[in-house]
């Protein structure tokens, strides 16, 4: 386990969750997949501009290294006691050893949702219900959590509860990256603990998932809800969404990174060489109008001096 002590940290999903390892099973060849050349290319330019901003105290996590730290962080339980995953972008759910919980934390609210209602179990307590009936039916009432960040576990507390209000217990969490408060407690109330690849110590500003930096990518940004009462998503830049309030960039920065987070998006999705138009995407995105083109929308988002 490696504890990190201090600076930022971001954790890399992109690659994976366009090559349709995301919770919402969204298949991107449908509308194009960017070359790796080019996420490549969007990677070092986001980490130029994160360096400067944090003066270079940046830890970037790749994807092969939150995969093998949740591997490693289950293999303990896998195969042994039933696993629930949070996530879907680092972990193959099979069914059997590997169940899936569709679960979010709405903005603003401690209520849990599913993203968009798009699974068969359309919100969290009815996917709760059927999972913990499917474990009773296989005469198993103690489970493990999985997920890839655990920040300040309050999605996992209440999950935790929901769980235990239909008789299955949560004996164990299994994350690839954890704050040192997280780690600290549930370490502390559960039997088989809170395990993961990394610690982040108090001293850490903040951890935050590449997903969130970019237009158009499943599962980024914050869950609100919009005027007509439906979930769609705010990623991490302006216009739509904060980057100070949800990413820890300061101020004065704000705006040289909403910019680039705007370009990289741009680069992303010209690269594929076809019209995309909102609507093609998984998720609803704030300030976004469904029947725009995808780079037009991001155009006339840019800030102009």
């Amino acid at each position: 386990m490696e504890r990190i002590q201090n600076g930022i940290v971001f954790s890399n999903d992109i690659g994976r969750i366009l090559n349709g390892n995301n919770a919402l099973d969204f298949d991107y060849r449908n509308i194009g997949i960017p070359t790796n050349s080019v996420i490549e290319s969007v990677r070092l330019n986001f980490r130029s501009d994160v360096d400067k901003i944090f003066s270079k105290h940046v830890r970037v996590i790749t994807e092969l290294e939150m995969i093998s730290s949740m591997l490693e962080a289950m293999s303990d339980v896998y195969g042994n006691l039933p696993i629930v995953s949070l996530d879907k972008i680092y972990v193959t759910v099979d069914d059997k050893n590997l169940l899936f919980l569709d679960c979010t934390r709405l903005d603003g609210s401690k209520e849990v949702v599913s993203r968009n209602n798009i699974h068969e179990c359309e919100n969290v307590d009815k996917q709760i219900d059927f999972i913990s009936k499917r474990l009773k039916a296989q005469n198993q009432k103690k489970i493990i959590l999985l997920d890839d960040v655990v920040f300040s576990g309050s999605v996992l507390r209440t999950v935790i509860k929901k769980f235990l209000d239909r008789g299955i217990v949560v004996i164990g969490i299994r994350s690839a990256i954890s704050t040192v408060t997280s780690y600290d407690f549930f370490n502390s109330i559960l039997p088989l603990g809170l395990r993961c690849g990394y610690v982040m110590e108090k001293e850490v500003i903040d951890q935050i998932c590449e997903r969130d930096f970019y237009f158009g990518i499943a599962q980024s940004g914050i869950s609100v809800r919009n005027n007509d009462g439906k979930v769609c998503k705010a990623p991490y830049f302006v216009p739509f969404g904060n980057p100070v309030e949800r990413a820890s960039i300061p101020k004065e920065q704000e705006i040289f990174f909403s910019e680039g987070c705007i370009k990289r998006s741009i680069a992303l999705w010209e690269s594929v060489k076809k019209m995309i138009y909102v609507k093609d995407l998984p998720e609803i995105i704030m300030n976004a109008p469904l029947e725009e083109p995808v780079v037009k929308v991001l155009e006339r988002g840019r800030i102009r001096k």
